[in-house]
């Protein structure tokens, strides 16, 4: 069991989330949700060794001993995002990795190729201590990438990758915001408050007979968090908090498919 890691309590924001596309397709594996004990229709990762389960744990004092097991938190809607305010961070969380990973932020989605570096290269198993972090500007949509062993890219636009298949997993920490964090960001460990963090995970490896790799999604964990805008009168502007872009049809194919089929 790890040690959860130290908050100071801060004040409570409000998160606003829109409707969105889902991320999907999963792998088989995690379609047919057979990594939980009771098959819920939510995917849920394997269970390896450092897992997604073990960095909520350090993250909120939880004490999860499976994936399965933090499955409410699971958020389907991840492929693309948006930070009204043009500010974010994100903070290095844990990884279980032999390889050596980048994670980062394109903003030409659907293309991939206009690519900002955040955090790494990074390697190694285990939480991090202290948290790893960067701030930046992110004006409008942007997805995810992660520079798997800094040889292949994985995309949170599945539709970007060879095997089409979803090599990005997000789960919703509510819970955490207002929460302030210590958080190494080059300069030395500062206090940073948490406005709208959400865990994000990562398989580094390619599609091999019907399996993504281990399926564990904890290759490379961390928090986004986007900063809402504040107004000139010093309150929380509520149109400046973390959107998931998408639309009401992206909602509807999600109730008429089963995971893994694209929608049309």
């Amino acid at each position: 069991m790890h040690a959860p890691l130290k908050f100071s309590a801060g004040a409570l924001a409000t998160m606003f989330l829109s409707s969105s596309v889902l991320a999907g397709p999963y792998p088989a594996n995690l379609v047919n949700d057979v990594y939980d004990s009771s098959p819920d229709g939510t995917p849920t990762p394997n269970t390896t060794g450092i897992d997604l389960n073990d960095a909520v744990n350090a993250l909120t004092g939880t004490a999860h001993t499976i994936n399965e097991e933090i499955d409410a938190l699971f958020q389907p809607s991840h492929a693309l995002w948006s930070s009204p305010s043009g500010n974010s961070a994100v903070v290095l969380v844990g990884l279980s990795a032999a390889f050596s990973n980048t994670i980062g932020i394109y903003s030409d989605p659907g293309t991939g190729a206009v690519k900002t570096d955040l955090l790494g290269p990074n390697s190694g198993t285990g939480l991090v201590s202290p948290l790893i972090g960067t701030k930046f500007s992110a004006a409008g949509t942007f997805g995810f990438y992660l520079h798997a062993n800094q040889v292949e890219y994985y995309y949170s636009e599945p539709s970007l990758h060879s095997d089409g298949l979803d090599h990005m997993v997000a789960y919703s920490l509510s819970s955490l915001i207002g929460q302030t964090i210590q958080v190494d960001f080059v300069a030395g460990v500062e206090p940073y408050k948490l406005s709208n963090p959400y865990l994000i995970g990562w398989e580094d490896l390619p599609l091999t007979g019907t399996a993504l790799g281990d399926e564990d999604y904890n290759d490379m964990m961390y928090l986004f968090d986007a900063v809402p805008r504040t107004p000139r009168g010093g309150l929380p502007d509520s149109g400046g908090t973390l959107l998931l872009l998408g639309g009401a049809l992206g909602g509807l194919s999600f109730l008429r498919k089963r995971w893994g089929t694209p929608a049309a």
